[in-house]
């Protein structure tokens, strides 16, 4: 950068510093002067690296890289708290663990019981549809988990005595 700006370059010099901080992984600082000389690869890096995922996502999609262009936006989702809209971006990408985690931090508990019932994990079923004030889906949950007594208790609580007799008898 020295060698530039005593050579008159100022642009030159100027596009050596962003390098610079861009090495030292000072993105904040890079960021603007990458993309005033056309780093533009450089200045989507940086923009990640402070956590400015609209202007990565921005970056990346006039990049052409669609996958890194979807990750920010997803990132933006989550740091925003808009977290089923995160999750239903995992979903698309066929990410259903992220999705769940996702679902789980909006407080999405009927998704998050669907997810659970794929997997076949009935207990953790159970407590997400319980969660969502779905007593009777949650009975069943509990009844394929083989929990009879909160089966029965959910039943007779969601109004399902006949399902709930059969388990009352076996307690």
């Amino acid at each position: 950068a020295e060698c530039y700006k005593n050579a008159n370059r100022a642009d030159r010099a100027e596009e050596a510093r962003a390098l610079s901080l861009y090495q030292k992984k000072e993105y904040g600082q890079a960021a603007a002067l990458l993309l005033k000389h056309g780093r533009v690869r450089e200045a989507a890096v940086c923009h990640e690296g402070t956590g400015r995922w609209v202007e990565a996502q921005e970056l990346w999609e006039r990049l052409g890289d669609p996958s890194r262009a979807f990750d920010c936006r997803i990132r933006g989702y989550e740091q925003s708290g808009q977290f089923d809209l995160a999750a239903e971006e995992w979903v698309r990408r066929g990410e259903m663990e992220r999705a769940a985690e996702n679902w789980k931090k909006s407080g999405n508990h009927r998704r998050l019981a669907a997810y659970h019932e794929t997997r076949r994990e009935w207990e953790l079923a159970a407590v997400a549809h319980e969660k969502a004030g779905d007593l009777l889906p949650a009975a069943h949950a509990y009844k394929k988990a083989g929990r009879i007594d909160p089966a029965a208790d959910l039943f007779v609580r969601g109004g399902g005595f006949a399902a709930a007799i059969p388990l009352l008898k076996k307690l």
